[in-house]
């Protein structure tokens, strides 16, 4: 299999994380209608919850496979960049594996709701940072020259 360059790791990042967001979507309208008093929903929103936790474990697997290499060569920041990604990465299964587990085990719909609720809000944040920071285009490019008016 011929190695990716970084611009296409970036967008199949880019593309997983849009799955997520759809899937944090449809959580979140069903959030929305447990609120709004269909307690019928409790078994399915910890079943969706269940279903996000898994597809974000391989997620966070794919980013590592990909993008971890990518970072150590992008620039001199790249071994920070590593470092910082893999101590985000473990905080953030540490995190999920917890919140996963409250939802799973609640009985209370407004309880089960605003675990949930925190957890989209957790992932959605997550996404943005990494979208501004490690797969920024100035970071992850196939040409390793800058471009710029040197004087």
């Amino acid at each position: 299999m011929e190695a990716l360059k970084p611009s296409e790791i970036r967008q199949r990042i880019l593309d997983q994380h849009q799955t997520l967001r759809e899937k944090l979507d449809a959580l979140e309208d069903g959030v929305t209608r447990l609120k709004a008093g269909d307690a019928s929903l409790l078994d399915e929103l910890k079943k969706r919850a269940s279903e996000l936790h898994d597809h974000l474990c391989r997620h966070i697997d794919d980013e590592e496979a990909l993008l971890l290499p990518e970072l150590e060569q992008a620039d001199g920041f790249g071994p920070a960049r590593v470092a910082a990604l893999r101590q985000e990465h473990a905080e953030q299964r540490a995190t999920l594996a917890q919140v996963t587990d409250a939802i799973v085990t609640s009985t209370d719909p407004q309880t089960l709701a605003e675990r949930i609720e925190a957890l989209i809000a957790r992932i959605r944040a997550d996404m943005e940072e990494e979208e501004a920071t490690h797969l920024s285009p100035s970071v992850l490019k196939d040409d390793i020259i800058t471009s710029g008016f040197i004087g």
